[in-house]
Protein backbone atom coordinates (compact mmCIF):
# COMPACT_ATOMS: atom_id res chain seq x y z
CA UNK A 1 0.00 0.00 0.00
CA UNK A 2 2.67 2.53 1.02
CA UNK A 3 4.57 2.20 -2.24
CA UNK A 4 1.42 2.75 -4.30
CA UNK A 5 0.35 5.77 -2.24
CA UNK A 6 3.86 7.21 -2.48
CA UNK A 7 3.77 6.70 -6.24
CA UNK A 8 0.37 8.41 -6.40
CA UNK A 9 1.65 11.50 -4.60
CA UNK A 10 4.94 11.68 -6.49
CA UNK A 11 3.40 11.21 -9.94
CA UNK A 12 0.54 13.62 -9.22
CA UNK A 13 3.00 16.34 -8.22
CA UNK A 14 5.29 15.66 -11.19
CA UNK A 15 2.77 15.20 -14.01
CA UNK A 16 0.38 17.96 -12.96
CA UNK A 17 3.20 20.46 -12.45
CA UNK A 18 2.08 22.21 -15.63
CA UNK A 19 -0.78 23.68 -13.60
CA UNK A 20 1.80 25.76 -11.73
CA UNK A 21 4.13 26.49 -14.64
CA UNK A 22 1.56 27.22 -17.35
CA UNK A 23 -1.66 28.24 -15.61
CA UNK A 24 -0.50 30.08 -12.51
CA UNK A 25 -1.78 27.64 -9.89
CA UNK A 26 -0.17 27.55 -6.47
CA UNK A 27 2.03 24.69 -5.33
CA UNK A 28 0.16 21.46 -4.62
CA UNK A 29 -1.12 20.52 -1.19
CA UNK A 30 -1.35 16.93 -0.01
CA UNK A 31 -4.30 15.76 2.05
CA UNK A 32 -4.78 12.42 3.82
CA UNK A 33 -8.05 11.42 5.46
CA UNK A 34 -8.67 7.78 6.32
CA UNK A 35 -8.24 5.88 3.07
CA UNK A 36 -8.59 8.96 0.89
CA UNK A 37 -5.41 10.54 -0.50
CA UNK A 38 -5.59 13.83 -2.38
CA UNK A 39 -3.41 16.37 -4.15
CA UNK A 40 -5.00 19.79 -4.58
CA UNK A 41 -3.91 22.58 -6.90
CA UNK A 42 -5.60 25.95 -6.62
CA UNK A 43 -5.54 29.24 -8.54
CA UNK A 44 -7.57 32.41 -7.96
CA UNK A 45 -10.56 30.93 -9.79
CA UNK A 46 -10.16 27.18 -10.11
CA UNK A 47 -9.13 24.14 -8.11
CA UNK A 48 -8.07 20.73 -9.34
CA UNK A 49 -8.25 17.75 -7.00
CA UNK A 50 -6.50 14.49 -7.86
CA UNK A 51 -7.69 11.73 -5.55
CA UNK A 52 -6.97 8.11 -4.70
CA UNK A 53 -9.64 6.24 -2.76
CA UNK A 54 -7.84 3.22 -1.37
CA UNK A 55 -10.78 1.00 -0.50
CA UNK A 56 -12.29 1.42 -3.96
CA UNK A 57 -8.90 1.38 -5.71
CA UNK A 58 -10.14 4.39 -7.61
CA UNK A 59 -8.34 7.45 -9.01
CA UNK A 60 -10.26 10.55 -10.03
CA UNK A 61 -9.77 14.18 -11.03
CA UNK A 62 -12.27 16.85 -9.99
CA UNK A 63 -12.58 20.42 -11.28
CA UNK A 64 -13.91 23.14 -8.97
CA UNK A 65 -15.17 26.64 -9.58
CA UNK A 66 -14.01 28.55 -6.51
CA UNK A 67 -16.59 30.54 -4.58
CA UNK A 68 -15.05 33.53 -2.82
CA UNK A 69 -11.68 31.87 -3.34
CA UNK A 70 -12.71 28.65 -1.62
CA UNK A 71 -13.62 25.14 -2.71
CA UNK A 72 -17.32 24.45 -2.40
CA UNK A 73 -18.32 20.82 -2.73
CA UNK A 74 -21.55 19.89 -4.45
CA UNK A 75 -24.53 19.07 -2.22
CA UNK A 76 -24.65 15.47 -1.07
CA UNK A 77 -28.03 14.93 -2.70
CA UNK A 78 -28.38 16.68 -6.07
CA UNK A 79 -31.80 18.14 -6.83
CA UNK A 80 -33.13 20.10 -9.84
CA UNK A 81 -32.53 23.42 -8.07
CA UNK A 82 -29.01 22.53 -6.86
CA UNK A 83 -26.12 24.77 -7.93
CA UNK A 84 -23.12 22.66 -8.88
CA UNK A 85 -19.54 23.92 -8.79
CA UNK A 86 -17.63 20.62 -8.94
CA UNK A 87 -17.34 18.19 -11.85
CA UNK A 88 -15.44 15.05 -12.71
CA UNK A 89 -12.92 15.20 -15.53
CA UNK A 90 -14.52 12.09 -17.06
CA UNK A 91 -17.74 14.05 -17.63
CA UNK A 92 -15.82 16.82 -19.38
CA UNK A 93 -14.15 14.23 -21.60
CA UNK A 94 -17.56 12.73 -22.40
CA UNK A 95 -18.43 16.09 -24.03
CA UNK A 96 -15.17 17.07 -25.64
CA UNK A 97 -13.20 13.88 -26.25
CA UNK A 98 -15.22 10.69 -25.74
CA UNK A 99 -12.37 8.68 -27.22
CA UNK A 100 -10.16 9.89 -24.36
CA UNK A 101 -12.32 8.54 -21.55
CA UNK A 102 -10.59 5.83 -19.56
CA UNK A 103 -11.42 2.26 -20.41
CA UNK A 104 -13.62 0.49 -17.83
CA UNK A 105 -10.72 -1.95 -17.50
CA UNK A 106 -9.00 0.58 -15.23
CA UNK A 107 -11.85 0.75 -12.74
CA UNK A 108 -12.89 -1.73 -10.07
CA UNK A 109 -9.62 -3.65 -10.09
CA UNK A 110 -6.59 -3.56 -7.78
CA UNK A 111 -4.15 -0.75 -8.46
CA UNK A 112 -0.43 -1.20 -8.87
CA UNK A 113 2.31 1.32 -9.51
CA UNK A 114 2.09 0.83 -13.27
CA UNK A 115 -1.67 1.41 -13.43
CA UNK A 116 -1.42 4.43 -11.10
CA UNK A 117 1.20 5.93 -13.39
CA UNK A 118 -0.86 5.22 -16.51
CA UNK A 119 -4.07 6.74 -15.13
CA UNK A 120 -2.37 9.86 -13.76
CA UNK A 121 -0.45 10.55 -16.96
CA UNK A 122 -3.63 9.98 -18.96
CA UNK A 123 -5.60 12.42 -16.81
CA UNK A 124 -2.80 15.01 -16.78
CA UNK A 125 -2.64 14.99 -20.58
CA UNK A 126 -6.44 15.15 -20.84
CA UNK A 127 -6.66 18.06 -18.41
CA UNK A 128 -3.96 19.98 -20.22
CA UNK A 129 -5.51 19.46 -23.65
CA UNK A 130 -9.26 19.60 -23.07
CA UNK A 131 -9.77 21.80 -19.99
CA UNK A 132 -7.72 24.91 -20.76
CA UNK A 133 -10.74 27.19 -20.49
CA UNK A 134 -11.68 25.89 -17.03
CA UNK A 135 -8.08 26.13 -15.85
CA UNK A 136 -8.07 29.78 -16.97
CA UNK A 137 -11.29 30.58 -15.12
CA UNK A 138 -13.81 30.22 -17.95
CA UNK A 139 -16.60 28.00 -16.65
CA UNK A 140 -18.96 28.22 -19.62
CA UNK A 141 -18.91 24.45 -20.03
CA UNK A 142 -20.12 23.93 -16.46
CA UNK A 143 -23.75 24.51 -17.46
CA UNK A 144 -23.55 21.57 -19.85
CA UNK A 145 -21.76 19.46 -17.25
CA UNK A 146 -24.46 20.32 -14.73
CA UNK A 147 -27.09 19.01 -17.12
CA UNK A 148 -25.19 15.75 -17.49
CA UNK A 149 -24.90 15.27 -13.72
CA UNK A 150 -28.52 16.14 -13.07
CA UNK A 151 -29.80 13.88 -15.83
CA UNK A 152 -27.79 11.08 -14.28
CA UNK A 153 -28.81 11.71 -10.67
CA UNK A 154 -31.91 13.86 -10.34
CA UNK A 155 -34.04 11.83 -12.69
CA UNK A 156 -33.61 8.74 -10.57
CA UNK A 157 -36.06 7.85 -7.86
CA UNK A 158 -33.38 8.09 -5.16
CA UNK A 159 -33.25 11.90 -5.56
CA UNK A 160 -36.92 12.65 -5.09
CA UNK A 161 -37.92 13.67 -1.62
CA UNK A 162 -38.04 11.30 1.33
CA UNK A 163 -38.22 7.64 0.46
CA UNK A 164 -36.36 5.87 3.26
CA UNK A 165 -33.37 5.36 0.97
CA UNK A 166 -29.99 5.73 2.66
CA UNK A 167 -27.03 7.39 0.94
CA UNK A 168 -23.43 6.61 1.88
CA UNK A 169 -21.50 9.75 1.00
CA UNK A 170 -18.12 11.44 1.57
CA UNK A 171 -18.48 14.08 4.27
CA UNK A 172 -15.84 16.37 5.78
CA UNK A 173 -13.03 13.90 5.21
CA UNK A 174 -15.03 10.97 6.59
CA UNK A 175 -18.07 8.97 5.46
CA UNK A 176 -21.67 9.68 6.36
CA UNK A 177 -25.09 8.07 6.18
CA UNK A 178 -27.78 10.47 5.01
CA UNK A 179 -31.44 9.71 4.59
CA UNK A 180 -32.91 10.78 1.28
CA UNK A 181 -34.57 14.16 1.56
CA UNK A 182 -32.92 14.88 4.91
CA UNK A 183 -30.92 18.06 5.44
CA UNK A 184 -28.60 16.55 8.06
CA UNK A 185 -26.52 13.42 8.11
CA UNK A 186 -27.69 10.49 10.24
CA UNK A 187 -24.22 9.40 11.31
CA UNK A 188 -20.55 9.83 10.41
CA UNK A 189 -17.87 7.12 10.24
CA UNK A 190 -14.13 6.81 9.74
CA UNK A 191 -14.50 4.31 6.89
CA UNK A 192 -16.92 3.75 4.05
CA UNK A 193 -17.39 0.14 5.17
CA UNK A 194 -18.69 1.27 8.57
CA UNK A 195 -21.06 3.74 6.94
CA UNK A 196 -22.37 1.08 4.55
CA UNK A 197 -23.06 -1.28 7.41
CA UNK A 198 -25.03 1.38 9.29
CA UNK A 199 -26.96 2.31 6.13
CA UNK A 200 -27.83 -1.33 5.50
CA UNK A 201 -29.26 -1.73 8.98
CA UNK A 202 -31.49 1.30 8.47
CA UNK A 203 -32.52 0.26 4.95
CA UNK A 204 -33.42 -3.23 6.16
CA UNK A 205 -35.75 -1.69 8.70
CA UNK A 206 -37.20 0.77 6.18
CA UNK A 207 -37.34 -1.78 3.32
CA UNK A 208 -35.53 0.71 1.13
CA UNK A 209 -32.26 1.08 -0.77
CA UNK A 210 -28.65 1.85 0.09
CA UNK A 211 -27.07 4.16 -2.48
CA UNK A 212 -23.27 4.08 -2.23
CA UNK A 213 -21.35 7.05 -3.60
CA UNK A 214 -17.71 7.21 -4.64
CA UNK A 215 -15.40 9.84 -3.08
CA UNK A 216 -16.15 12.17 -6.01
CA UNK A 217 -19.90 11.87 -5.41
CA UNK A 218 -20.64 9.53 -8.29
CA UNK A 219 -22.82 6.53 -7.53
CA UNK A 220 -20.93 3.26 -7.20
CA UNK A 221 -23.83 0.88 -6.68
CA UNK A 222 -27.19 0.35 -5.00
CA UNK A 223 -28.48 -2.41 -2.75
CA UNK A 224 -32.21 -2.91 -2.36
CA UNK A 225 -33.64 -4.07 0.95
CA UNK A 226 -37.23 -3.80 -0.23
CA UNK A 227 -38.87 -5.62 -3.13
CA UNK A 228 -36.46 -4.68 -5.93
CA UNK A 229 -33.47 -6.78 -6.96
CA UNK A 230 -29.98 -5.43 -6.42
CA UNK A 231 -29.00 -2.93 -9.08
CA UNK A 232 -25.42 -2.15 -10.01
CA UNK A 233 -24.53 1.32 -11.27
CA UNK A 234 -21.35 1.65 -13.31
Amino acid sequence: MNSIVDAFFNISIEKFRFLVDEFGFGNPKKRVSGGLYRVIYQSRTTAVEIGLEWREQYIYVELFRLIDGKIKENPIIVRPESKLDEFNLEDLLAIRAPHYKLSPNYFNKPLNIESVQYVLIHYANALREFAKDVLQGDFSVFSELESIVKNRLVGSKFSRGKSGNQHVVPHAGRWAVMGEGDKRVTSTHDTQAEAIERARRIATRERSEVVIHRPDGRIRDKDSYGNNPKEKVS
